[in-house]
Parts: structure tokens; C-alpha cells; sequence
């Protein structure tokens, strides 16, 4: 039986958690840096994981910003979950950029037959 290791794969600080491998890692902070930043904000970083999704709301977007805002989480998530898991069971580390252009390719590729997002750009203003 494999078990993980006490400490975060990401940044190898902290003793693991779910709130710290998604959102207080290093590593993981710097991933939802850019998305913020693409959404032209700056967040206060939440306690818990389920907090996550909500944030959306804080953050004056429009419907189609809302649901960009979920898909880019959802993405976000997917992306450090498998990063970690490479990091554990392949040996395979990849650098916070990489990842990042997963995590656009999901998000585009996701977004790709939703009729609000027939043109999607990444970069497009979501803000009402």
C-alpha cells in the first residue's frame, strides 16, 4: 500500500492538507495568482477549499465572469491535484508555467461548445 508523504509535494514546507495542497501551498497560491489575474484581481486567500467556488461572487463579474470563474477553479484544482499526483507517483515534476498552460487549454477546451464562449479568449473582460 503506497502512502503519501507528511509533507506537501509542492512546496515541501508544510505537513499536508487538502487547504494547504489547493490554496495556501506556494505553489498553489502562485497558480490562483495568475487566474486572478486574468480576471484583473487580487483575492485574499480563502480558509477552506469550499470557499473557493464562492469567490466568484465577491468578485462583481457578470454571468458569463461567473461561469469562466467556476470553470477556471475547477481547472485550477484539476490541475494541482494531477501535479501532485506526478510529483508522487511518477517522479515527474513540472514547473508552475506548464502547469498553468494546462489549466487554459482546460478551460478553453471545457468552455469550447458553451454558446456564451463560442469566442473565448482567456484574457476576454468578465467584469460587469
Amino acid at each position: 500500500m503506497f502512502q503519501s508523504p507528511g509533507w506537501c509535494v509542492l512546496c515541501k514546507k508544510d505537513i499536508k492538507s487538502l487547504n494547504h495542497l489547493f490554496l495556501h501551498c506556494e505553489f498553489s497560491l502562485s497558480l490562483w495568482c495568475k487566474i486572478l489575474k486574468e480576471f484583473g484581481r487580487s483575492w485574499a486567500v480563502p480558509k477552506a477549499c469550499q470557499d473557493l467556488l464562492r469567490i466568484g461572487q465577491g468578485l462583481h463579474l457578470n454571468r458569463r465572469g461567473r461561469t469562466l470563474w467556476k470553470v477556471a477553479a475547477l481547472a485550477g484544482l484539476w490541475g494541482l491535484w494531477l501535479e501532485r499526483n506526478r510529483r508522487i507517483f511518477e517522479g515527474v515534476v513540472d514547473c508552475l508555467e506548464a502547469l498553468w498552460d494546462k489549466v487554459r487549454f482546460w478551460v478553453a477546451t471545457w468552455l469550447y461548445n458553451v454558446k456564451d464562449f463560442s469566442s473565448f479568449s482567456f484574457s476576454v473582460m468578465v467584469m460587469e
